[in-house]
């Protein structure tokens, strides 16, 4: 019984070959900060994409003129 309880803990050895850090795979202080800020402008950039995308649909081609 007590065995059976142990195998759903999500500490299990089973979980730790997906557990992935900076620091697992050699990644530095500098290096992560700067993925990390990679990371926020491409979301940014995306994120600006997806508007002008969904405001053209929503909009029409006429919704960008102002009258």
């Amino acid at each position: 019984m007590e065995k059976a309880k142990s195998q759903n803990t999500p500490d299990d050895d089973a979980w730790k070959p997906f557990a992935m850090t900076f620091e697992s795979i050699g990644v530095r202080e500098n290096t992560k900060k700067i993925i990390i800020a990679l990371a926020f402008v491409t979301a940014i950039m995306e994120l600006i994409a997806w508007g002008e995308t969904i405001w053209t649909w929503w909009k029409g081609e006429e919704g960008d003129k102002l009258e």
